[in-house]
């Protein structure tokens, strides 16, 4: 279970709260498209790399349990540079979320042409406080149904597009420089990397 003041939630509430983060961050910010023909193959990439930071994670969850990573950082570097490395991931955060200041601009260019995009700011700031307000067992619960239904309209998604499926279209396959490919690879990691921390930042492991 996750602890954050008194609510409580659910491993796998966590996760959903993990992946909503994760797929609304991806509606604004293009992971892996200078790799352009091999783009899948450095999101691919980059996820393998994630999964094995998963690992680690898991490994510090074992060995530090009921820890968050500021206390973990603490134990492991002193106070001092605990302290230190926490405040350069709280810029990294702090960074990470000033570019979710898109995700207004696109809905005001995508659906609603004429609301200005300082109304839609405070509609999602007004909504966030309401929810913040609500606790955390309310948001987990209200994201759990939402992504139950985003997870629905992909499989319909899926079913209706299968058909015009072409694995053909993944080729041809290396068709960027080598280093490209790392550079972008590492930018999908460090992607996948910085939704995930993110959480493990407030809630205990």
């Amino acid at each position: 279970m996750a602890l954050l003041e008194k609510g409580k939630i659910s491993s796998t509430q966590l996760i959903f709260l993990i992946i909503t983060y994760n797929v609304g961050v991806s509606i604004i910010i293009t992971v892996g498209a200078e790799a352009k023909q091999d783009a899948w193959l450095a999101v691919l990439l980059g996820t393998l790399i994630s999964l094995g930071l998963a690992l680690l994670y898991l490994a510090l969850a074992n060995r530090f349990p009921g820890k968050t990573f500021v206390a973990i950082h603490d134990i492991v570097w002193g106070p001092f540079w605990g302290k230190f490395y926490s405040a350069i991931f709280l810029i990294f955060f702090l960074h990470e979320n000033l570019l979710l200041d898109g995700i207004f601009i696109y809905f005001q260019k995508e659906f609603l042409l004429n609301t200005p995009v300082l109304i839609l700011a405070l509609l999602g700031v007004g909504m966030a406080a309401f929810l913040a307000s609500r606790g955390l067992e309310v948001l987990a619960r209200c994201n759990q149904l939402i992504v139950m239904v985003v997870i629905i309209g992909w499989v319909i998604l899926f079913l209706m597009i299968y058909p015009e499926i072409r694995l053909s279209n993944f080729q041809p396959v290396f068709q960027t420089s080598f280093s490209l490919l790392v550079r972008t690879t590492l930018r999908c990691t460090a992607f996948n990397f910085s939704t995930g921390y993110i959480f493990y930042w407030f809630f205990p492991m």
